[in-house]
């Protein structure tokens, strides 16, 4: 449970701001979604470890090494195929191909 007594402000970027979208390959609207799904997760560990900056980071830089490589040639390999099962939980979209021991096991 975050502590009472804590004081800080979680600030992050997502969308455009996050990443370029690059429109001939229709991504722009999809990675825009994804990160703000990445951030409010990220929000979401934030707050249930007590405001822990560092645990928000990892947890968010995890995401956004996949959503940067996301691409119409790189889909396949980054994305998991079940769309209807995307949620809030980056794991559900992301196939997490290196680079994830920061992510798992924090979602529940």
């Amino acid at each position: 449970a975050p502590d009472a007594d804590a004081t800080g402000m979680l600030v992050g970027l997502c969308g455009d701001a996050l990443i370029e979208p690059f429109w001939p390959e229709g991504l722009g609207i999809a990675r825009g979604f994804f990160a703000a799904l990445d951030l409010v997760s990220a929000a979401k560990v934030w707050a249930e470890e007590g405001n822990d900056g560092q645990a928000a980071e990892s947890h968010f830089e995890s995401a956004f090494s996949q959503l940067k490589s996301l691409a119409a040639k790189t889909r396949t390999q980054v994305l998991r195929p079940d769309e209807r099962a995307y949620g809030l939980d980056p794991a559900t979209r992301y196939r997490f191909s290196g680079g994830s021991a920061a992510f798992r096991g924090r979602q529940r």
